[in-house]
């Protein structure tokens, strides 16, 4: 969620169906979701309302972009620098609106619709007009909500920044020397029109369009500065008419600073990566452990066996930290082999904010709890896109009420403890000096590959990290850390100490939860739907006590499906999981399915699904087939049906085409019986010999059947009876 500051600005980039022009957030309210903004038009007008989700869409889209404007250098001016009578107008404007404002949200204003309401009340009171009460009002909300938005809007600079100007004698520049003698070529009088193709020229520079100040001053030139001759071709370049290299790099400060120049030759990336300002440390703001933990990954530079065939090489783990930016400590950890991504992470931090006694000894390290005493949550979590920026990582941050902080691409100084943490891992640990470490050397020929020489498991790699992690904790040594406290209390300045001084002086509401709680709510989540079979999800029926108990099948068989958040666990299809108030249901797989689905892995369910769910091309081929020679029958029948009608004679009126239909229901279910009884009599002598077939001398039409001579004649006589 997009964290809205007040004063702030919303400035339309796109086609905005918000803001067409700038805004500015003058109040905010989390509880409704809600901003109260302004617009800086010319003309100011009425706040009015816009939604969170609103803004929050257009700004990820790129549609708006947030930012804090500078400030008019009117507001700015020192108390000093102000006249008496400037001061006293800003005083009188102040006094008219201070109850109004003063200690107050601009959003009180604006509750219940009673706006209009209390400025006339508070014009009453004033003896001044509602319009300039709404003018004072609309002006201190619209240029920042301070005192000083009532100064006079005019500054008195003076001279500096003015060009100069020469008398009409006098050349610019000292006069310049060549072996001695003065050149001709020299400095010009620089006009606004020469000042503008400086500026154009240098602006190429600026945008890299140009590689050097050199090749943007011969462009100006080139491009300005040429006779044009009486044909209308371009001639040489106009001597002495054009400022010079000196000039051209004098005046480009006027438009461009130094700063700017490398912020745009170095890009933003490479500008605030390499060459920010670094300001204040990482621990600033920090009141105690677990306020801010940091999570990153790497992929550590050796390569493991597999646990079963020794010879089999896995490639490298990836390792992912958690640390707590207060105290350095490290105080999570996983390894495993999936890449960077919602995976691996929610591990990292489900072992971050639980017990290590019980997860050290699975790795055989018998430890204490006060060696590694870190099971708790935290306030804030920064991460980098790729493992929290998901559905899954809002989900984990709304359920354990934990603060998301995302770092932009390219930016790992936003998290920079945690990535010194890999670099202190691998000096420790010297991983390229191990069995199947990565040499950082270039290979020779003839050398032995590395890899080779891997000997490692998984899961003795992640022993040889505990010990390190144990390693790191408890001896190195952060005497830049200790503040007034901590040198009065005589602690030991390593990441342990700080953190067990921290946990026993910390100002913050240390969090705990379950492992079950800690557990669901690190796991993905989706929404399933009820259905008359079960609970559906990934293609599987699932079931609970409080479905059946509460009749939910039924429910959606008879007033349709209804949809449920459900969680679960990719590795297994039999861990999934509702939540029913505080609590979590684990749903299980409906009898019938449990042989087939039980004891897979969600994606192995899912595939074969999709897989059994397939047509062969043969098949496939087979049923087109087969669809084409069904409707070629089809549409015979239908060109039969159709002669048949149009050769019978047409109803004297819709009316008489429409009557006697039981009449004429009641005949044909009597030619049905006849024809039926037809049948039932020819197979009632089975025996019967054959009569010898003998040889027609002309070709002759087919003897109808029985059952179509019953037809025909009862037919015949139903006509000969209505005629």
């Amino acid at each position: 969620m997009v964290n809205f500051l007040i004063n702030y600005v919303l400035v339309p980039v796109l086609e905005s169906s918000i803001a067409k022009t700038i805004l500015r957030i003058i109040d905010t309210d989390n509880h409704s979701g809600q901003l109260l903004v302004i617009s800086l038009e010319h003309q100011l007008k009425k706040p009015w309302v816009v939604g969170f989700e609103e803004v929050s869409f257009e700004l990820e889209q790129g549609i708006l972009r947030m930012d804090q404007d500078v400030p008019a250098a009117y507001m700015l001016k020192p108390e000093d620098e102000l006249s008496e009578k400037e001061k006293s107008s800003r005083e009188t404007s102040w006094r008219l609106i201070r109850e109004l404002v003063e200690g107050k949200n601009a959003g009180d204003l604006f509750i219940d619709g009673e706006f209009g309401k209390r400025v006339a009340d508070h014009a009453a009171v004033s003896n001044t007009s509602r319009a300039m009460i709404y003018k004072l009002l609309y002006r201190y909300w619209a240029y920042g909500q301070s005192k000083n938005v009532f100064l006079w809007q005019s500054s008195n600079w003076g001279a500096p920044g003015k060009r100069k100007i020469y008398k009409d004698d006098v050349q610019p520049g000292r006069p310049p020397l060549y072996r001695g003698v003065v050149k001709a070529d020299r400095a010009i009088r620089v006009t606004d029109f020469d000042l503008t193709c400086i500026e154009v020229a240098f602006l190429r520079y600026v945008n890299k369009k140009e590689g050097s100040v050199q090749k943007a001053f011969d462009w100006m030139v080139k491009n300005y500065y040429r006779e044009v001759l009486s044909d209308g071709t371009i001639g040489d370049v106009k001597r002495g008419k054009h400022p010079t290299i000196t000039q051209f790099r004098h005046y480009s400060k006027l438009y461009f600073d130094r700063l700017a120049i490398l912020k745009s030759q170095a890009g933003e990336i490479r500008w605030l990566k390499d060459h920010r300002a670094i300001k204040g440390s990482a621990v600033d703001g920090l009141v105690g452990p677990t306020h801010r933990y940091e999570i990153d990954a790497t992929i550590a530079d050796i390569y493991l066996v597999h646990r079963i065939n020794r010879n089999w090489i896995i490639g490298r783990p990836v390792l992912y930290i958690v640390v707590d930016a207060y105290s350095r400590m490290i105080v999570g950890v996983h390894v495993g082999l999936e890449g960077p991504s919602w995976e691996g992470a929610r591990h990292a931090l489900y072992n971050a904010f639980t017990s290590k006694v019980e997860y050290c000894k699975r790795y055989g390290i018998e430890i204490d709890e006060k060696e590694w005493p870190c099971h708790h949550i935290p306030k804030e979590v920064s991460a980098d896109r790729a493992e929290l920026l998901s559905n899954a990582g809002e989900e984990f941050s709304n359920t354990l009420d934990v603060i998301l902080k995302i770092a932009p691409p390219y930016r790992p100084d936003w998290k920079s403890i945690v990535e010194s943490r890999f670099k202190l891992i691998n000096q420790g640990l010297s991983l390229k000096f191990l069995p199947g470490g990565v040499d950082a050397r270039r290979n020779e020929r003839g050398d032995r590959d590395y890899q080779l020489d891997a000997r490692y498991d998984l899961d003795q790699f992640t022993a040889i990290i505990i010990n390190q992690i144990l390693y790191h904790n408890a001896t190195l040594h952060l005497p830049h850390l200790a503040t007034n406290d901590m040198v009065r209390d005589e602690i030991e300045l390593y990441p342990i100490g700080l953190w067990n001084w921290g946990m026993r002086n910390s100002l913050l509401n240390i969090k705990n939860r379950s492992d079950t709680e800690i557990k669901i709510a690190l796991l993905p989540s989706a929404l399933a739907t009820v259905r008359r079979s079960g609970i559906y999800f990934k293609g599987v029926f699932y079931t609970c006590d409080l479905a059946e108990h509460e009749e939910w099948f039924a429910k959606a068989h008879n007033f349709g499906i209804q949809r449920i958040k459900v969680w679960y666990d990719p590795n297994s299809a039999d861990n999934v999981w509702i939540r029913d108030r505080s609590s979590f249901i684990r749903l299980e797989i409906v009898d019938y399915l449990k042989e087939k689905y039980s004891g897979f892995r969600l994606e192995e369910v899912v595939d074969r699904i999709a897989i059994l769910g397939q047509a062969s091309p043969d098949k496939e081929y087979e049923r087109l087939n087969r669809a084409a020679r069904t409707r070629d029958a089809n549409d015979e029948i239908d060109a039969q049906a159709k002669a048949m009608k149009k050769a019978a004679p047409p109803p004297p009126s819709r009316a008489a085409a429409k009557s006697n239909k039981l009449a004429n229901r009641r005949t044909e279910v009597e030619l049905l019986r006849a024809a039926d009884s037809a049948e039932l009599s020819e197979l009632s002598h089975p025996n019967v010999p054959p009569q010898p077939a003998t040889q027609p001398q002309q070709a002759s039409k087919p003897e109808p059947s029985g059952r179509k001579k019953v037809v025909l004649s009862l037919v015949s006589s139903k006509l000969q009876r209505t005629e």
